[in-house]
């Protein structure tokens, strides 16, 4: 089997399982909805993730959530490519000067963080409970570098009235703070409100023009974040850790003008948890290497 239909084939599977594993709950709390996502821990789990993960690395997965790996060519040179890409994530490089601890924590970690939700954010798209606000239709590509200081996770979505609206989700992979992990979305959320990031915000737009199907396209417009969008705060931490309870009040929310859905993810054994992750991105990467 060449290269492309292995990434296809691994892609879909996945896919299947983590809908299949994953579990949504809502509370409504006075300044926020809570939609918290669990299942993430299961070794299948864990296994499908890893496949989504190197096939972001990969660059076989468009912003409308289709698989592109006809673009991938057959030889091994391909192969390898993305196991270094991999590698880029989870190994520390030679020239860094940071403790491992440090460097898993501000480098290897967020980048993963970001690319579970942007995994949920896509099976959001066929399984509308992901996403409160309305059917998801296409999703911006995530950071190629954890280095890179954009926008986590923006989504296009689409409200049971026909109106199109932006998500965008700030994560956090804080292990013993998640209240400081919502403050710092909350600073983010207020520079998009300011309008820090209107020139970013247009070129995603423009993007989505292109993977969108008609009737949205006739809606988008180069301000329309402005009018209907969604912030989610999106907090890694470890579960046995501090306790918070996501359905009180937060005044922090009060000055946002647009709806807040927090999605906290409290993980059993933090650090276990994304070295794991780590291991089996490796593996994955180096079975395509293995099987051309």
């Amino acid at each position: 089997m060449v290269l492309s239909e292995i990434l296809k084939s691994k892609i879909n599977e996945s896919l299947s399982v983590l809908k299949d594993s994953l579990v949504v709950s809502n509370i409504y709390a006075e300044t926020h909805t809570v939609v918290e996502v669990t299942g993430w821990q299961r070794e299948e789990t864990i296994d499908a993730l890893a496949v989504y993960l190197v096939s972001l690395r990969a660059g076989v997965i468009d912003q409308a959530g289709s698989i592109c790996s006809d673009l991938i060519g057959s030889t091994p040179d391909y192969a390898y490519g993305i196991l270094r890409s991999v590698n880029e994530i989870i190994e520390q490089s030679t020239d860094s000067k940071e403790s491992q601890q440090d460097w898993k924590s501000k480098w290897r970690n967020a980048w993963i963080a970001e690319g579970i939700w942007h995994c949920c954010m896509h099976i959001a798209m066929k399984c509308p409970e992901f996403h409160t606000q309305g059917t998801i239709i296409a999703l911006d590509l995530p950071n190629v570098s954890p280095k890179d200081h954009g926008l986590d996770v923006t989504a296009l979505y689409v409200r049971d009235d026909g109106i199109l609206g932006m998500s965008f989700v700030e994560t956090k992979a804080y292990r013993n703070n998640p209240n400081e992990a919502i403050s710092k979305a909350v600073i983010m959320f207020e520079s998009i409100e300011a309008g820090v990031h209107d020139t970013r915000l247009r070129q995603v737009i423009t993007s989505f023009n292109s993977v969108i199907e008609k009737p949205y396209k006739q809606q988008l417009s180069l301000s329309l974040w402005k009018n209907e969008r969604t912030l989610i705060p999106n907090p890694h931490y470890e579960a046995n850790g501090v306790t918070v309870q996501w359905g009180r009040p937060r005044t922090a929310f009060n000055d946002l003008t647009a709806p807040v859905v927090v999605m906290p993810h409290a993980v059993d054994d933090f650090d276990a948890f994304f070295d794991e992750i780590s291991s089996f991105m490796r593996i994955k990467a180096e079975e395509l290497v293995d099987n051309v």
